[in-house]
C-alpha cells in the first residue's frame, strides 16, 4: 500500500496537469466522490465529476499544503491553490481500501478569495 502523502502528492499533481485517467486510477473501482452537489458512484460518474471540477480552471497549481493528518486509512488535507479566479482553498479527505486506492473522496470545502 502506498503511503498516503505519496498518494495525495500524485493526486495533486495528476490533477494539476489534467490527467484525469491518471487521476481515476487512484480511486479503487467502487469508490464514491461525494460532495454536497452530488454522489459520484461508477467510474463514468467519477470521470465526470472530476473533468467538471478540472474543467472550470485552465490554472491550478498547489500554493500550500496548509494541513495534513493521515492515518493507515485516511487523509484528511487541506491546501492553499492557485486557480483562475484567483486564490482559493480546499479541505477534503480520501479513506483509503485495502491497496491504498481512494475508496471515499469527501469533497468538503472550496473558498475563494480573488487576486
Amino acid at each position: 500500500m502506498p503511503e498516503p502523502l505519496t498518494l495525495l502528492d500524485r493526486y495533486l499533481d495528476l490533477f494539476a496537469t489534467e490527467d484525469i485517467h491518471g487521476v481515476l486510477a487512484l480511486y479503487a473501482p467502487d469508490a464514491e466522490i461525494v460532495s454536497f452537489g452530488s454522489v459520484s458512484r461508477t467510474h463514468d460518474e467519477r470521470h465526470a465529476w472530476l473533468t467538471r471540477r478540472r474543467g472550470r480552471t485552465s490554472t491550478f497549481s498547489v500554493v500550500t499544503i496548509d494541513q495534513v493528518r493521515t492515518t493507515n486509512r485516511v487523509v484528511l488535507w487541506e491546501a492553499t491553490i492557485e486557480v483562475d479566479e484567483g486564490v482559493a482553498q480546499v479541505a477534503e479527505s480520501f479513506v483509503l481500501d485495502d491497496d491504498g486506492r481512494i475508496a471515499i473522496h469527501l469533497a468538503i470545502a472550496l473558498r475563494y478569495w480573488g487576486r
